[in-house]
């Protein structure tokens, strides 16, 4: 059965064959975690990733791929997946929630192993469009927290390839349409680095490494236009994350639309905004997709005519 925004459970697409991916010695556990009321869950030990799908009732002809965060420890479930995933469905798109593998768990080349998983999942999606009727090119990515990191390094280093071409899917595009990037993490070194996100993705390695995995130092022209979201009282992941990228996609003229909040903390999601003014921000994205398809669009003539 497919997910919808009634609640039904979700069904799961494996973005791999058995076989297509190396696995480590001793897989991990899989194990769902929750919080003192059971409702937060979060999973970990992920050996087959997946995408949990939900299906829209009034298709907007659009997709989003749905990136939880959980500090590269964990995935996020419920505040930063399936209740997005959900709420996106209920504005008309296809919703992809991203179930990927966790580097710390004893996978081969740890650091490629979770972008790896998002642009295959961002080619399995694209895969579906005919079947699920949306436009294969109108994929919003949507990150969060330690998965802002992965949507942000997918919407960078797309073109970068994280894995060997399996099938007929590896020859679709893993650039994300338009990216958008809650209380991300960006930055792998300086001072405002999480140790827990820079241990577990890239263990130790030399200042080169951690410079290079920052987000924000790898933005180029193909790079795609951004929404982000982000508290300025977040004693987790300083805002200063969200500066740095906002500042890089400014240097290269890539459209950035920034909302800074001074009260939110960390971890708000959809549902857990104690400021009402913070509420507002899924509205800010839904106008702010509607002026980048028309701005995108008017390029897309722009270049069409010479």
């Amino acid at each position: 059965m497919l997910g919808d925004a009634s609640g039904s459970e979700p069904e799961r697409l494996f973005l791999w064959r058995r076989g297509d991916i190396e696995r480590p010695g001793t897989l991990p556990d899989f194990t769902i975690l929750g919080d003192a009321d059971g409702k937060n869950r979060c999973v970990r030990g992920i050996a087959d990733p997946w995408l949990a799908v939900f299906t829209p009732k009034r298709p907007n002809n659009m997709a989003a791929l749905v990136i939880p965060g959980g500090a590269y420890s964990v995935v996020m479930m419920d505040n930063e997946g399936y209740e997005v995933a959900a709420w996106l469905a209920e504005q008309g798109y296809h919703a992809f929630v991203l179930f990927y593998r966790l580097p710390g768990e004893g996978w081969a080349d740890r650091a490629r192993v979770p972008l790896a998983d998002a642009q295959r999942a961002m080619r399995v999606i694209r895969g579906q469009a005919e079947r699920c009727g949306f436009d294969a090119e109108r994929v919003l990515a949507i990150g969060f927290s330690a998965g802002g990191h992965l949507c942000a390094t997918l919407a960078t280093c797309h073109a970068r390839p994280a894995y060997p071409a399996f099938d007929r899917l590896d020859g679709l595009p893993a650039r994300p349409w338009l990216s958008a990037l809650v209380y991300p993490v960006i930055t792998m070194s300086g001072p405002h680095a999480l140790p827990v996100c820079q241990q577990l993705l890239l263990g130790d390695v030399h200042e080169e490494a951690r410079h290079a995995a920052g987000a924000h130092n790898n933005v180029g022209r193909d790079t795609p236009d951004h929404f982000i979201v982000h508290a300025e009282d977040d004693g987790l992941v300083a805002v200063e994350h969200s500066l740095l990228f906002r500042d890089a996609l400014r240097k290269r003229s890539i459209a950035v639309s920034t909302h800074l909040f001074p009260e939110g903390g960390h971890g708000f999601g959809l549902q857990r905004m104690a400021d009402p003014s913070l509420a507002l921000w899924p509205e800010l994205m839904t106008r702010w997709v509607a002026a980048a398809t028309e701005r995108l669009a008017v390029r897309e003539r722009e270049a069409a005519c010479g």
